[in-house]
């Protein structure tokens, strides 16, 4: 969310969504919340940022899949990888920025 943020993009395009989970299968979850969102999500594909988020958290938790891009914009998206890596991609110009922008705002952790 605070990188779409940071470059103002208010609708975020979910991509290669992989939907995990059976509808018998939704108790993993465990947040009634979440537990909704999942069940919207089924049939999205743009997503405000505090969507985004929800989104985040189900990939995170290995209930679905997928990506995000800043809608009209392929230069900035983030996409997850194994053991909770996240990847930021951005315009070349800007990696710099972003990566102090992510250690110090939000306290994430950069490998590069």
């Amino acid at each position: 969310m605070y990188l779409f943020e940071y470059f103002k993009c208010t609708r975020v395009q979910f991509t290669k969504k992989v939907i995990y989970l059976d509808d018998n299968e939704l108790h993993l979850i465990i947040d009634e919340e979440l537990i909704n969102f999942y069940k919207l999500l089924k049939n999205r594909r743009i997503l405000n940022l505090e969507e985004t988020t929800m989104a985040a958290r189900l990939i995170l938790r290995n209930a679905i899949y997928g990506g995000f891009n800043c809608k009209g914009s392929k230069n900035i998206s983030v996409r997850f990888g194994y053991d909770f890596y996240m990847y930021f991609n951005t315009p070349e110009h800007e990696k710099q920025v972003i990566k102090k922008y992510i250690e110090k705002e939000i306290g994430l952790f950069t490998s590069r």
